[in-house]
């Protein structure tokens, strides 16, 4: 989970940036999309790890993830 999550976060993003600089010069990435999405990515990542830390997923657990799809899902619609 976390070394795909930081291939795609490493080597596609990157990629991706690589390629359209190259068809565009003057591509930048926009500031608060990309901080919007790294900030995401932490406390999700922060959130696994915590709930893996004693090896067992408990209810509030599985509810705190559903939580945070429900907060994040409206503030990461284009």
């Amino acid at each position: 989970l976390v070394g795909g999550s930081m291939f795609i976060m490493t080597v596609v993003v990157g990629a991706v940036v690589w390629i359209a600089n190259k068809a565009e010069p003057a591509w930048k990435v926009e500031r608060v999309p990309f901080w919007r999405d790294v900030i995401g990515f932490l406390v999700a990542l922060t959130a696994v790890a915590v709930v893996a830390a004693d090896g067992t997923v408990v209810l509030w657990e599985a509810f705190g993830f559903l939580g945070l799809y429900v907060l994040c899902t409206p503030i990461c619609r284009p």
